[in-house]
């Protein structure tokens, strides 16, 4: 049994170490859940011990440790999960018991899925992916790699979301839409047709409001 670490010590990391908690209350599943952080100069965090990356390396292998990325902002995911990869560990996927998740759904690593998600038949979710609470994909539908899905998005049928995109709170992707790598869709935006990458879009039709240049959500 290997010891989970959570990377990033944030809001998104407390509330990936509660689901990580009630899945080993249930069934164990980690010998131990951490956290590793390079901004907080600290041995502990929401009770669990606190590495830096430097010193997680020195003391743990990969073959005792495990890790997942809790962070929002895609690119995050994606350039941590590109260095731990790269050292030779391995991402953990952490699920809540309550995510109802249809048996044909084929899911990648890495993956963190809180409650009362819904994943539908056929559905592929690939690496790193982070959806959030009360959200839907529906049948058929492909979530890319690194993307972000808040709280209560909706993915209709047979929709690709590509990869690094982040979907905000409420919103709804229309059935049959593609939406470009690196899209920004704000929260509460109706997606009635495809998207191309590189865009940040809201409203109802959501339409493009700038470029994402700078491939961040958050400031």
């Amino acid at each position: 049994m290997k010891k989970l670490f959570i990377y990033c010590a944030g809001g998104v990391g407390r509330e990936v170490c509660d689901i990580a908690e009630r899945i080993n209350t249930q069934s164990p599943k980690w010998e131990e859940i951490c956290f590793i952080d390079d901004t907080i100069n600290a041995d502990s965090f929401y009770g669990k011990k606190l590495f830096s990356y430097n010193n997680f390396q020195k003391i743990f292998s990969p073959e005792s440790a495990i890790i997942v990325i809790a962070n929002g902002e895609p690119a995050s995911r994606e350039t941590l999960s590109s260095k731990v990869i790269s050292d030779g560990y391995r991402l953990a996927s952490v699920i809540d018991y309550s995510a109802v998740i249809s048996p044909s759904a084929r899911l990648g690593k890495g993956i963190i899925i809180y409650p009362f998600v819904c994943v539908s038949s056929n559905v592929q979710i690939n690496n790193n992916t982070l959806i959030y609470n009360h959200s839907t994909v529906a049948h058929n539908s492909v979530i890319g790699n690194n993307t972000v899905l808040s709280i209560g998005a909706t993915i209709a049928g047979n929709c690709s979301v590509s990869d690094n995109c982040f979907i905000g709170a409420g919103a709804v992707i229309r059935e049959n839409v593609q939406i470009g790598s690196w899209s920004i869709i704000a929260m509460g935006s109706v997606v009635s047709h495809s998207l191309p990458p590189n865009g940040i879009y809201m409203g109802n039709p959501a339409k493009m409001k700038k470029e994402n240049i700078n491939r961040k959500v958050f400031n």
